[in-house]
């Protein structure tokens, strides 16, 4: 199958995905993110769906940290999450 310009890459995609599960649901970090995911899971039943979401609100923190050259905020990341 070929990847289509402006697509996710199925690789990284997947990637991106146990990132996101592995890393910070396991730890809860930042804390609530469990509890987060747990919720939308019973919500939506789509992990596919819901991970997505996650990793746009993580994208975008992390573009903003780099912009603004700081740490990343994990409360406007969590406070993206609700408002998705």
């Amino acid at each position: 199958m070929a990847h289509e310009p402006g697509a996710p890459a199925p690789l990284a995609d997947g990637l991106g995905h146990a990132g996101t599960r592995e890393e910070q649901i396991r730890a809860d970090r930042p804390p609530g993110i469990a509890a987060f995911y747990g919720r939308q899971m019973r919500l939506s039943g789509d992990p596919h769906r819901v991970l997505h979401r996650m990793m746009e609100c993580l994208a975008e923190s992390l573009w903003r940290a780099e912009r603004d050259r700081r740490l990343p905020d994990e409360e406007t990341y969590l406070d993206c999450l609700v408002r998705m």
